[in-house]
């Protein structure tokens, strides 16, 4: 290891797959301590044996794991046919250390897992299942890791690896702590406090100090309570929040409730930020009514939780703005939107022919204060139909109506469209090459050419042209059965002319 000119480094001169693992630089002085982290990867080289040589039947990777156990556990092993070797319950070999970090920080777990079949890894946080998200990061390259990032004092608890199969399962529990970023006024708050320097006693005087004594009972002046506790009453299953704000930022206090302190959990989230302490009740019940208290030191403050029927709070609700049905063009996207009389009212949803709307690549649904939102995207015409919103006894609906693109054309082309040049008479001889032409009033306008009472279509004799207003239809090796009306139709409009075909085929 190496340290010269403030630069740090730990130098491995031979390195094997066993010194895998998480490399953490930690300093520290008077002021705090910081760290930072970093994985080290070392990767077996590939041995003598290739998958050619492997037993027939066998899983190649699972049976080289198999040989070596045997190697280690019972001596030299040779190739049976015994087909429980091939399957092993959840092991985890590398196990997930205890993480202590910085608030903001990126909190880092590593485990590696054996088994056959392969196993299902789920990595949880105070007893959630964790799920990938910008937020926590899931990666695997032969080793399974979680990172947390931006930690957050409530993150703090226990973190658990699970390792499943359909032959057994195997976890490991490690605990995460989050230690809280200071600044400089809460670090000399806590400095050594200067003592005058000492004046020499004059002859014939007796020197005194002059001690400041508290009071009893008396809380010291730099610590006290600038903001106590409010009852409050929440709805079940929502989530109910006591706040208390001490003057000294460093303070730390303790959460009771009754007399049973707390601990933070999945139930019970704990923060504290700047002499702000918080604790959050999550999926409130009516066993979690009671007092709650928040003691530090000599300073107590307390309050109570009461929880009220969540339809109460529904029908204190009002809708304020409606639904309005909305009309779309083919893969435009369709809002429908409301404002209530509440902010943040949850239990809400959307419905779709009875069935209830979840977000998903069809379907935004958002709740921003008063307003909620529900948005249809790519719209086509099977997302016709009427669209609810119901809260409680609550609900109003709106009726989405997609229009076709080709209809739209149609309709606007029915409505405004001329047709400026006709198409004219024709003659032509055999094989020869005959062509109608036509001009309209709009651009790119559709136009079927009809002969014989058939739509026309492109093909080696038959050639469609469209070009913003002009339209054409060219005939190559016209005989007489080509000869006839052809019928241009735009929309409502219409036009025909006659091929004339003169001459005999020659032989």
């Amino acid at each position: 290891m190496v340290n010269e000119f403030g630069y740090c480094s730990l130098d491995y001169e031979v390195a094997y797959a066993r010194d895998s693992g998480v490399i953490t630089c930690r300093a520290s002085n008077k002021f705090g301590v910081d760290q930072t982290s970093a994985t080290l990867i070392v990767k077996d080289e590939k041995g003598l044996v290739e998958e050619t040589q492997l037993p027939e039947g066998r899983k190649g990777a699972y049976r080289v794991d198999d040989i070596e156990r045997h190697i280690h556990e019972r001596g030299p092993a040779g190739v049976s046919g015994d087909e429980e070797s091939e399957k092993t319950k959840p092991e985890i070999v590398l196990l997930p250390e205890p993480a202590r970090v910085l608030e903001g920080d990126i909190a880092r777990f590593r485990c590696r897992v054996t088994g056959y079949p392969a196993p299902k890894v789920n990595w949880y946080l105070n007893g959630q299942l964790i799920r990938k998200s910008k937020r926590y990061r899931l990666h695997y390259d032969g080793i399974y890791y979680l990172e947390i990032v931006d930690i957050k004092s409530y993150d703090s608890g226990e973190v658990r690896v699970v390792a499943d199969n359909p032959l057994g399962t195997s976890e490991h529990t490690v605990k995460l702590e989050i230690q809280q970023r200071e600044d400089f006024r809460s670090v000399l708050r806590r400095a050594p406090e200067q003592r005058p320097a000492e004046v020499p006693h004059e002859s014939g005087r007796t020197g005194f100090d002059i001690v400041k004594v508290d009071r009893p009972g008396e809380v010291p002046q730099d610590r006290e309570l600038i903001k106590h506790m409010d009852n409050i009453e929440v709805p079940e299953t929502y989530a109910g929040e006591f706040e208390v704000e001490v003057s000294r930022e460093d303070a730390e206090g303790i959460w009771y409730f009754g007399d049973k302190e707390l601990s933070p959990s999945s139930k019970y989230i704990m923060s504290s930020r700047r002499g702000r302490h918080t604790l959050s009740v999550k999926d409130v019940r009516k066993e979690d009514q009671g007092k709650y208290t928040f003691v530090c030191g000599d300073l107590r403050t307390s309050a109570s939780l009461k929880t009220k029927c969540i339809l109460c709070v529904f029908a204190a609700v009002k809708i304020k703005k409606t639904l309005r049905n909305q009309t779309v063009t083919e893969t435009q996207e369709a809002v429908f939107s409301l404002e209530l009389t509440h902010p943040d009212v949850k239990g809400s949803q959307w419905i779709k022919n009875g069935v209830e709307l979840q977000n998903s690549d069809k379907f935004e649904i958002t709740s921003e204060g008063t307003v909620q939102t529900l948005k249809v995207k790519n719209c086509n015409t099977t997302d016709e139909t009427v669209y609810s919103f119901k809260l409680g006894k609550l609900s109003a609906n709106a009726r989405l109506n997609v229009e076709s693109k080709l209809n739209l054309m149609q309709n606007l082309c029915c409505a405004a469209i001329k047709i400026v040049k006709k198409i004219k008479d024709v003659t032509s001889l055999v094989d020869g090459t005959a062509s109608f032409e036509m001009s309209l009033s709009h651009d790119n306008v559709p136009v079927k050419w009809m002969f014989k009472g058939q739509e026309l279509k492109s093909s080696d004799k038959c050639k469609i042209l469209s070009e913003r207003k002009a339209h054409k239809l060219i005939l190559q090796n016209v005989d007489s059965s080509s000869a006839g009306e052809y019928t241009a139709v735009a929309g409502h409009l219409q036009c025909s002319a006659v091929l004339t075909v003169e001459g005999t085929q020659q032989t």
